[in-house]
């Protein structure tokens, strides 16, 4: 599709299928239909939440609960851009969409709170390692937890009253869906099975293609208004209210469709094409860009570079802490190595990191040395099928071997693995 400037993101709405969002550079101020009561309402909700000393972590947290736009903000509220500028999760906040398929009770808990909650962690674990005096490790201890009850409680209380409001009918906005396939019905189904969504379908719009009568009837058994073929969308745009359109077609179908692609651009609506390019289990879809390219990222892992610090930052804290305190037990179980067995004190085996990465993982002999070279004549003892080795009263096992596997002694030394970055004190997923 030909478009000279336009911001894609990803928007998970069922498991497996992510809708790609173009958000779109507004033509007019607010959003088509003008502001109403509601939404007054819902700026003057936010407005006795900031007065409240909600702090500035607290407000990106309660604009997403309230699926706010800044750009209605800071059209009513000059001092918004105030908060938004001191606050940890402002990123979020300028870049919420005037409507979201995310769940406002599935999303609670936002970077910011995250990142805040990190960051007094790290605060307090640095207060006591380097036994600082100035700073109360008690005070920092309270503080953090009446923020995480503090946080935590406005957001149910605030997420519970957005949501009775959408299921009441209120705040919906109104998306029109063009397809009537798989996914058209999976987006229909899910709009209307989850009206604390806030957003409802207008109608679907047909492709005038064979085949669709199937899909046409199942659209409209869920209720959604038949609106007619897509060719008719720019007339129907022109003359009724409508917050978003949904393209929910297939791939080879978008080309033929891009003219109304743009034409809803221009017309300042959000527009989503529900993208299934390629078939995914567990992966999460993220956008990236090089340049003026955007990319759709399928990945197992998380990005966010300021987790991935603060968790870093942890594993190198307790790391370097645990072989400073564990130094005299570990000199200990080397020397009991040693003295029982003759051979070298760690055994050093090659593992597979992230992403294929190969380290040298490190742990305390238990075994006799050479205890590789007597696999085979134990053969006849192996109690597991398959590649795997194990004999419950191993021979190869030193008494102090057996010692350290049962108390998990020997697994002390893999801390300097944590230290280097080849390991990880947390799952890669926290």
């Amino acid at each position: 599709m030909a478009s000279e400037r336009r911001d894609l993101h990803v928007v998970e709405a069922d498991g497996r299928l992510p809708l790609v969002e173009p958000e779109m550079v507004m033509a007019h101020t607010g959003q088509r239909g003008g502001v109403g009561d509601d939404s007054l309402e819902q700026v003057a909700a936010h407005d006795v939440l900031l007065a409240l000393d909600l702090g500035t972590e607290a407000a990106p947290e309660v604009a997403d609960v309230a699926d706010l736009h800044v750009d209605l903000l800071e059209a009513l509220s000059g001092r918004h851009l105030l908060d938004v500028s001191f606050s940890g999760g402002s990123k979020k906040y300028h870049r919420n969409p005037p409507f979201s398929l995310r769940s406002p009770m599935g999303n609670r808990y936002t970077p910011g709170m995250k990142t805040t909650i990190a960051l007094l962690l790290l605060t307090l674990a640095l207060a006591y390692l380097l036994k600082l005096t100035f700073m109360s490790r008690l005070f920092l201890a309270s503080f953090l937890g009446l923020f995480v009850i503090h946080s935590t409680v406005l957001k149910h209380v605030v997420a519970i009253w957005f949501r009775r409001r959408a299921a009441a009918g209120k705040d919906c906005r109104l998306v029109v869906l063009v397809g009537t396939g798989e996914k058209a019905q999976k987006v229909a189904k899910r709009l209307l099975e989850r009206p604390e969504l806030g957003v409802c379908p207008r109608g679907f719009m047909t492709l005038g293609q064979e085949g669709e009568r199937e899909g046409t009837a199942a659209l409209e058994a869920l209720g959604v208004a038949n609106l007619g073929n897509v060719q008719a969308l720019p007339h129907f745009l022109a003359r009724e209210v409508v917050d978003g359109v949904i393209f929910c077609v297939d791939t080879q179908d978008l080309a033929e469709l891009e003219e109304l692609f743009l034409i809803c651009e221009d017309l300042g609506l959000d527009t989503l094409v529900a993208a299934n390019l390629f078939p995914h289990l567990s992966a999460a879809v993220q956008m990236e860009r090089i340049e003026e390219l955007p990319l759709l990222r399928y990945t197992t892992v998380p990005h966010d570079q300021v987790a991935l610090f603060l968790k870093r930052s942890l594993d190198v804290c307790v790391s370097s802490l645990g072989l400073l305190l564990l130094a005299p037990l570990l000199g200990l179980v080397a020397i009991a190595i040693r003295a029982t067995s003759p051979g070298t004190i760690f055994f050093v085996q090659e593992r597979m990191g992230l992403n294929g990465r190969r380290f040298k993982c490190v742990k305390f002999r238990t075994m006799v040395q050479g205890a590789e070279t007597l696999k085979d004549h134990l053969e006849h003892m192996n109690e597991v099928d398959g590649p795997v080795f194990k004999i419950r009263e191993d021979p190869r096992v030193t008494p102090v071997g057996r010692l350290l596997r049962k108390s998990s002694l020997d697994e002390l030394p893999q801390l300097w693995n944590v230290l280097k970055g080849d390991m990880s004190i947390l799952p890669f997923f926290v």
